[in-house]
């Protein structure tokens, strides 16, 4: 919390778990993550995302340069499931000011794990370790520390 206290004296925003900013200043390119928007990476390691799946391609400059030249790319990817999803919202909104969308929350959530799911939210919002305003939900300040703890008890399994 010394940190905080200083940086905030100083100006500084704290918008995301790990990072500060000055007004208007927050870092655009990992925003685009945190906001679930779609990106594309071009060159040698770059990854893409296009809201259903994440590509990668080949880290190795001559490999990368190689296939070019014969026309091809030269890539890995996964195909994110419904609860991966699901899965990167809840982590990645939760660990922001501005927390996550209520109704896109609930049309993320796989139907398997609803019920759970929201029991388990309201749980933490009773216990104030999560707040709920008229749209979005997110984790105050005071309970940051722990944020990976509390995301994690919102997480629908594969195999649950």
């Amino acid at each position: 919390m010394q940190a905080h206290q200083l940086l905030s004296n100083a100006g500084y925003h704290h918008y995301e778990i790990s990072n500060y900013a000055s007004a208007g200043h927050v870092a655009l390119h990992n925003s685009s993550y945190w906001n679930g928007k779609l990106y594309l990476g071009l060159g040698p390691s770059a990854h893409s995302f296009n809201g259903k799946m994440r590509q990668w391609n080949v880290s190795n400059n001559t490999a990368y340069i190689k296939a070019l030249s014969a026309g091809k790319l030269s890539f890995e990817s996964e195909v994110l499931t419904e609860v991966d999803r699901y899965n990167e919202y809840v982590m990645t909104g939760l660990r922001t000011d501005k927390g996550i969308e209520e109704k896109q929350w609930n049309e993320l959530m796989p139907s398997l794990y609803k019920e759970s799911l929201q029991k388990e939210m309201n749980e933490l919002v009773n216990q104030q370790f999560l707040v709920r305003d008229a749209s979005r939900i997110f984790i105050p300040l005071q309970h940051w520390y722990k944020a990976d703890q509390l995301i994690s008890r919102l997480f629908a399994t594969e195999n649950s």
